[in-house]
């Protein structure tokens, strides 16, 4: 059973249809990836998936279970974790401090106790600082813990919202477009930690433009154009599927 399965899904806006029956499935640990050019229907297949938005018909199961109509809180505490475009940081707040709220979201301990001090609230609170550290060293900004998000170079954002989501234990992140705005050599540098989150035990589901990157760390490829998906497989089957040239990498059908 796949760990996520959208099946026949769509979505319309009035009369325009951004997704048409699009049908995939995502496999426990591995990095499945969607492809396609701007406006394509990708974000929007996201917003589905993470409770944003809601189909207009088909279903959407994780682990087995539908959250087609299940509320974004309520997705996150099944396991599915989500990045954006726009990164959505506090940028006030310390690197450390970024990601210890979002361990503490989880909520394991209710607000009163938090409130009133209690030693749970207290132990919690150490935990979270703890794996805080550890994940921003795992993703690379070891060292970094006390800096303002804000003032961090733009690749050192986009690791610290993936730290971010990370944070919240999903069994399956996803990732919009994490390396836009990078540099080639950041680039690298994101998609060997997404190698290592894979192996970590935690399934990915990203969108990117870098088709280069993709078609090096994709364990699958999922493609839309015009919010169908044209081809769907390994890399090697996408990258030279007539149809994906055409649509999306600007070559020609014979």
């Amino acid at each position: 059973m796949a760990l996520l399965d959208v099946s026949d899904v769509s979505k319309r806006f009035g009369g325009n249809e951004v997704i048409s029956h699009a049908t995939f499935a995502v496999q426990k640990d591995t990095i499945t990836a969607i492809l396609g050019p701007n406006g394509a229907g990708k974000t929007t297949l996201f917003n589905m998936i993470t409770g944003v938005l809601r189909p207009t018909s088909g279903n959407i199961l994780f682990g087995g279970k539908s959250i087609t109509n299940v509320r974004v809180p309520e997705i996150v505490r099944m396991g599915i974790a989500r990045t954006f475009q726009k990164l959505r940081l506090f940028k006030n707040l310390t690197a450390l401090e970024n990601v210890a709220i979002s361990r503490l979201s989880l909520g394991e301990v209710s607000w009163p106790m938090a409130f009133l001090g209690a030693r749970s609230s207290r132990q919690e609170e150490k935990k979270a600082v703890e794996e805080a550290c550890e994940l921003l060293s795992f993703v690379g900004l070891g060292g970094f813990e006390n800096a303002r998000a804000g003032s961090l170079a733009h690749g050192q954002q986009r690791l610290l919202e993936i730290a971010r989501a990370m944070a919240l234990h999903p069994a399956c992140l996803l990732l919009d477009e994490p390396m836009a705005g990078l540099n080639p050599e950041d680039s690298t540098r994101l998609a060997g930690s997404l190698l290592r989150i894979r192996e970590r035990g935690m399934t990915i589901l990203l969108i990117e433009h870098h088709v280069d990157v993709v078609m090096d760390i994709a364990d699958h490829i999922v493609v839309l154009d015009f919010g169908k998906i044209i081809s769907e497989g390994l890399p090697e089957q996408v990258q030279s599927d007539p149809r994906v040239i055409e649509a999306y990498l600007g070559g020609k059908v014979n």
